[in-house]
């Protein structure tokens, strides 16, 4: 009888530390004196936080994490991660769309071999894409594609998009 008593009294003590533990540190969230976390730590954990997930098959999540990363520390890792997502959900056009801003913008700070393998990941997907040309009445309709809408000036030329079936829709007042 000792032993399971002595567990349970074990296990409430534990869960007692704990949550006091934790009281400070909610408290301290709250209080406006908290000091903030540098943007390299903000990078860092949304960056650990987007591999998590893509190693776990959750892509949309992922891209999430990786635009946050990015939005905290503009840098080419983040987009590639983002491609590397797109890429496998079979949305080549927004997985060459990151690579290629990441050359654009971080092409000093990638190495030699990213720069490459980045470019030839362009090229392997652009072989792929098919393009659909719209001609919209009124020009001032919303066309979405696949849930996305499509921004008007992207209209004016053929759409790119990866291999498949898509749902292309449109609405305008009236």
């Amino acid at each position: 009888m000792k032993g399971p008593n002595l567990r349970r009294v074990a296990a409430c003590s534990m869960l007692g530390v704990s949550l006091s533990a934790l009281s400070p540190a909610l408290t301290a969230l709250a209080d406006d004196t908290t000091p903030t976390r540098s943007a390299e730590d903000v990078y860092l954990a949304h960056m650990t936080n987007g591999v998590k997930l893509f190693n776990s098959n959750d892509f949309a999540a992922a891209i999430a994490e990786f635009e946050a990363a990015y939005r905290a520390s503009p840098k080419a890792s983040p987009l590639m991660n983002q491609a590397l997502c797109y890429r496998e959900l079979k949305k080549y056009p927004r997985a060459v769309e990151r690579l290629e801003l990441a050359l654009a913008k971080h092409e000093a700070t990638m190495t030699a071999d990213d720069k490459n393998a980045a470019s030839k990941a362009v090229e392997d997907m652009r072989a792929l894409f098919a393009f659909v040309t719209l001609a919209i009445q009124p020009e001032s309709a919303t066309v979405m594609i696949d849930g996305e809408v499509v921004p008007p000036d992207a209209l004016a030329r053929p759409i790119p998009l990866s291999p498949g079936e898509h749902e292309l829709t449109a609405s305008a007042v009236g």
